[in-house]
C-alpha cells in the first residue's frame, strides 16, 4: 500500500473513531521534544502500571517506583496530555466492545474488537524502526481464530479453554480468539484464560493494557519462550475479578487426579504374574 493510500485509510478510521484520532494526534505532539518510540513505550508502560496497581498489590511498591521514574521525564502539560491519551484509549476500547453487542447477538461488525495498539504502533511507523517488527493484520488473526473456535461446542463441554501465545506481540491473536468466542455466544472473560509471553517489554505492556481494557483474563509473562527464562509476570484485572486462580487450580487438581486414575487403571490391566509350575512330586503330595 502506498503512503498516500495509508494516509487516506488512517483519516477514514480516525473519522469513524474520533478517540483513535485524538490519541494518535496527541502522541504526535510529543515529537517536538521526545522520541515518538520512547513516548509510546512510556505511555504504554505507565498505563499498564496504573491498571496493575489496583489489583496486583504484591507488586505495587516496585511498579509505583518505576511509574514515578517514567513520569519524571515529562512536564506538567505533557503529563496532562498522557492522561487524556489514556482516557481516549479506554473510550476507544469501550466503543468497540459496545459495537460488538451481546455475546452471540453481535450488531453490524465494522471491525470487531481489533488489535488497537498493534494498529496504532504500525500507523506511527514504529515497527519499521525496530528490527522490522510487524503485527499481523487483525482480519487474518480473526479468520484463524474462527477456524479454531468453530461453533464453540468443545469449549462449552470443557467449561473453559487455556490459550498459550508465545512471542505474543500486542496479543492480537488472543483478542481475535476472544472476538470469535463472543460471536458464537461465549462470554470470553469466563471461558478463556490466556498465557502470553514476549521477550520485548514493550510488547508485554501492550498485551497487558489491551487485554485488560477488553476484559480478557490473562497472565502476561516477560520472558523467553525458548529458554523458559522469566523476568516479570502481569495478571490482568479479569484474572482476579473472574476468580481464575481458583479455576486454574481446580483444573490442575482434576488433571492430576485423572492421571492418577489412568495410572491405576493401566496397572490393573497388566497381565498377572504367571503362577510357578508345580512339580510332579508337589502334585502327588
Amino acid at each position: 500500500m502506498s503512503k498516500r493510500a495509508k494516509q487516506k485509510l488512517s483519516a477514514s478510521r480516525n473519522w469513524v473513531e474520533p478517540h483513535r484520532g485524538e490519541l494518535i494526534k496527541a502522541m504526535r505532539e510529543f515529537s517536538l521534544r521526545h522520541s515518538l518510540f520512547n513516548v509510546f513505550s512510556d505511555f504504554i508502560e505507565i498505563s499498564a502500571i496504573a491498571l496493575s496497581n489496583k489489583f496486583h498489590l504484591s507488586e505495587f511498591d516496585r511498579r509505583e517506583k518505576r511509574y514515578f521514574e517514567i513520569i519524571g521525564k515529562y512536564t506538567k502539560e505533557e503529563l496532562n496530555r498522557l492522561a487524556k491519551m489514556f482516557a481516549h484509549l479506554q473510550q476507544l476500547y469501550q466503543d468497540r466492545i459496545e459495537q460488538n453487542g451481546q455475546p452471540g447477538m453481535a450488531k453490524y461488525r465494522m471491525q470487531g474488537l481489533g488489535d488497537v495498539l498493534g494498529e496504532i504502533y504500525m500507523e506511527l511507523e514504529l515497527g519499521s524502526d525496530r528490527a522490522g517488527q510487524f503485527f499481523t493484520p487483525y482480519t487474518v488473526s480473526f479468520m484463524m481464530a474462527q477456524m479454531t473456535i468453530g461453533d464453540g461446542k468443545s469449549i462449552r463441554e470443557q467449561g473453559f479453554i487455556e490459550l498459550h501465545e508465545p512471542a505474543c506481540g500486542s496479543a492480537g491473536m488472543v483478542v481475535a480468539t476472544a472476538d470469535a468466542m463472543h460471536q458464537v455466544g461465549l462470554n470470553y472473560p469466563q471461558h478463556m484464560h490466556a498465557v502470553c509471553i514476549d521477550i520485548d517489554p514493550r510488547c508485554v505492556h501492550m498485551a497487558y493494557v489491551q487485554l485488560s481494557l477488553l476484559g480478557v483474563a490473562a497472565t502476561i509473562v516477560h520472558g523467553n519462550a525458548l529458554t523458559l527464562e522469566q523476568w516479570d509476570t502481569w495478571y490482568t484485572p479479569p484474572f482476579f475479578i473472574a476468580g481464575w486462580p481458583k479455576k486454574l487450580q481446580q483444573r490442575r487438581m482434576e488433571k492430576t487426579f485423572r492421571q492418577l486414575l489412568d495410572g491405576i487403571g493401566s496397572f490393573k490391566e497388566k497381565d498377572p504374574a504367571p503362577t510357578p509350575a508345580r512339580s510332579t512330586m508337589q502334585e502327588a503330595a
